[in-house]
């Protein structure tokens, strides 16, 4: 365990034994990383007799259904609470723990924040200007929020048993890919230990087993259609850029998860960076951008593409991220954006001042990818 995560420990078990109350809330629409955590965080504060509660303050409808099926089975073991159950149970001596997230924009309790004592955020993105006021263990370099819950548990001793460890594990496996990107050998080993606690590998991928009207829309959204773009043809690397929305029905709704696996599953078709967006259920256009990662180079072409950087760029106050997942929501209801279309186009600009050459007079190559049925 680094310095820094020992301090951090100290600190946050200090303010769970003196506080009367533990809130924890991941970002909204959960994924298995920020339930899988907060459940680990539950545990912890149980650890210590801690009267805790979990908030997710989503609809069922916006729910992944390997999610909805842990809050369904587990709601009242773990605690789980809406915004306004939680509201009525805040005290003066309550403490809140953000996980799986920095940002104020994206959690439920933004406009609550000043009601909790103390605030701790635990998380593996990168933070910004938005990055909620509290004490803070960020790690980029972890694979995950479960992750860190996990390392800090079994560096307390705090005892998992084999649902919490599943949990954990499941957040582990959904940010890495099962283990096929963002993982270190400590990655590795906090599986090995979740493992040995009674994680069932078999529980976790049965969480993970698609949906099919949700793979269907994943797959239209793909087909119907998706652009490809190639940046920088006379260097020695072309960098391969695409850029999906669903343009036969650009108002279809998409929940986040289904946004962020359409730009995970576009990197399996040798492209450098995705970008996806969609409706969500309040009007709004979902961004899900994702970038492999490359080996480092002096040539700026032959370097990462930035995604969150990129996304800065379009909208600085609503989107953020690290180099290779990045995400945001633009409000099409103001004088900036009109519709989808021009969001899309804004970003294309955006990509190709970032990625094509200033002595290049030739436009990007473009490249349909079309539904033949």
């Amino acid at each position: 365990m680094s310095t820094e995560l020992k301090i951090f420990r100290d600190s946050i078990l200090n303010s769970i034994r003196s506080s009367n109350k533990v809130f924890i809330v991941g970002h909204n629409e959960p994924d298995f990383d920020a339930i899988g955590s907060a459940i680990g965080i539950h545990a912890l504060a149980g650890s210590f007799d801690k009267e805790a509660y979990i908030i997710v303050n989503d609809d069922a409808l916006s729910l992944e259904p390997g999610v909805k099926k842990i809050i369904d089975e587990h709601k009242d073991k773990y605690n789980i609470i809406n915004l306004c159950e939680a509201k009525k149970l805040i005290d003066d001596n309550s403490l809140l723990i953000v996980t799986d997230t920095n940002k104020d924009y994206l959690v439920s309790v933004k406009e609550d924040l000043d009601k909790f004592k103390e605030i701790f955020i635990i998380d593996h993105h990168e933070p910004d200007i938005h990055t909620i006021n509290g004490k803070k263990y960020i790690n980029t370099e972890a694979s995950s929020a479960c992750e860190i819950i996990a390392n800090l548990m079994i560096a307390e001793r705090i005892k998992i048993n084999p649902n919490v460890a599943s949990y954990l594990l499941s957040g582990i496996f959904l940010d890495t890919k099962r283990f096929k990107q963002n993982t270190s050998s400590k990655t590795h080993d906090i599986a090995e230990k979740l493992l040995n606690r009674g994680a069932d590998t078999d529980y976790v991928n049965e969480l993970f087993q698609a949906d099919f009207v949700s793979d269907a829309k994943i797959n239209n959204l793909i087909f119907n259609y998706t652009i490809f773009k190639e940046y920088a043809e006379k260097t020695l690397i072309p960098r391969k850029v695409s850029f999906t929305l669903n343009r036969n029905n650009p108002t279809t709704v998409y929940r986040k998860e289904e946004i962020a696996k359409a730009a995970d599953r576009m990197l399996k078709y040798g492209v450098d960076a995705s970008f996806v967006m969609g409706f969500n259920k309040d009007g709004q256009v979902s961004i899900s951008a994702r970038g492999i990662k490359k080996p480092q180079a002096s040539f700026p072409l032959i370097g990462q593409i930035k995604a969150g950087e990129i996304l800065q760029k379009l909208d600085f106050d609503h989107c953020g991220g690290n180099t290779f997942s990045a995400g945001g929501i633009i409000s099409i209801d103001n004088e900036k954006f009109h519709d989808i279309f021009e969001v899309e186009q804004t970003l294309m600009d955006i990509v190709e001042k970032e990625l094509s050459p200033q002595e290049q007079d030739e436009k990007p190559k473009v490249l349909k990818l079309e539904r033949n049925a």
